[in-house]
């Protein structure tokens, strides 16, 4: 894990604009966490390979990273439920996973990997949109006489980040302030 961080961070090392050499870094970042699309922002500045909101949907994201998240690794299953609002943020990635990274010089750069949404199933104890039977008589609910198997599809969703994800991005912001 730290070799393929330090791959990245060598990648980007003594890179005067990382946002210039976009193309080149790129790869390396990416293939860290699985994902399906990769940006950068640094300033006002940001560049995006793959599946992810455009340019100016990025940058609603940055500003909700910047902004709201107090978060050092910042992550979202549901993009769709965070920025409603915003169609042109979730239409092409459905969670996202960020990160700030200081550099010299007091700059700050941000990493976002991004996640198409995929269909979820999941599977619960019977339906829980089906009423409890009641007992007129005694004035008292009664338990359900079938917990047959239900199953909600959930769309919208990415799939999930995992801790040994996290982990790794916590890795990179730390070995990348002392890198870069």
């Amino acid at each position: 894990m730290d070799r393929q961080v330090s791959r990245a961070l060598q990648s980007i090392a003594g890179v005067a604009d990382p946002l210039a050499a976009f193309d080149i870094v790129e790869p390396h970042f990416s293939s860290l966490i699985a994902c399906d699309g990769f940006a950068m922002v640094q300033g006002e500045d940001g560049a995006i390979q793959g599946a992810g909101p455009d340019l100016p949907g990025l940058s609603v994201v940055d500003d909700w990273f910047l902004n709201a998240s107090s978060e050092v690794v910042a992550d979202l299953q549901s993009m769709q439920e965070m920025f409603a609002d915003y169609p042109e943020v979730y239409q092409f990635a459905g969670g996202v996973m960020a990160i700030q990274v200081p550099m010299s010089g007091g700059r700050i750069l941000r990493l976002y990997w991004f996640r198409q949404a995929e269909n979820q199933s999941i599977a619960w104890a019977g339906s829980p949109h089906k009423p409890a039977a009641e007992d007129a008589s005694a004035l008292r609910l009664s338990p359900r006489r079938s917990f047959e198997k239900w199953i909600e599809v959930r769309t919208g969703y990415c799939r999930e980040w995992t801790s040994s994800e996290r982990l790794l991005a916590t890795k990179l912001r730390g070995l990348g302030a002392q890198w870069l």
